[in-house]
C-alpha cells in the first residue's frame, strides 16, 4: 500500500529508510496520540518486555532520521515531541493512502 506524505505547499515528502516510513506509519495510524518510545519499539521490533539498547539505539537513529527528513521539507512542526512521548500534528500534513 502506497503512502503519499506532503508538506503544507503540496511538495511529496519521501524517506530514505523503509524503517523509517513504517515509524511514521506507526504515528501516523495513532492520529496524533502520543506514544512513548517504549511503545514504539515494541511496535517496530516486537512485543519484548522493555526494549533492548540495539533495538533502543535504532528507534532513536529511525527518530533522527525521519526529523531530518521532514526539516529538510519545512515539515519539522508534524513530530510531536513531549514528556509523555511521540506523535505528529495530524493538522500540518495532507496523506494519501493511509488507510490500512
Amino acid at each position: 500500500n502506497a503512502l503519499t506524505i506532503k508538506n503544507k505547499n503540496g511538495e511529496l515528502i519521501t524517506f530514505s529508510r523503509s524503517r523509517t516510513i513504517e515509524l511514521f506509519r506507526l504515528l501516523l495510524d495513532k492520529k496524533g496520540e502520543l506514544q512513548t518510545a517504549e511503545e514504539l519499539c515494541a511496535s517496530l521490533f516486537g512485543n519484548t518486555p522493555g526494549f533492548r539498547e540495539k533495538d533502543r539505539n535504532y528507534f532513536f537513529h529511525l527518530l533522527s532520521d525521519l526529523k531530518t527528513t521532514l526539516a529538510a521539507h519545512g515539515a519539522e512542526k508534524v513530530l510531536v515531541k513531549t514528556a509523555q512521548g511521540y506523535g505528529l500534528r495530524m493538522d500540518l500534513i495532507a496523506v494519501s493512502g493511509a488507510e490500512n
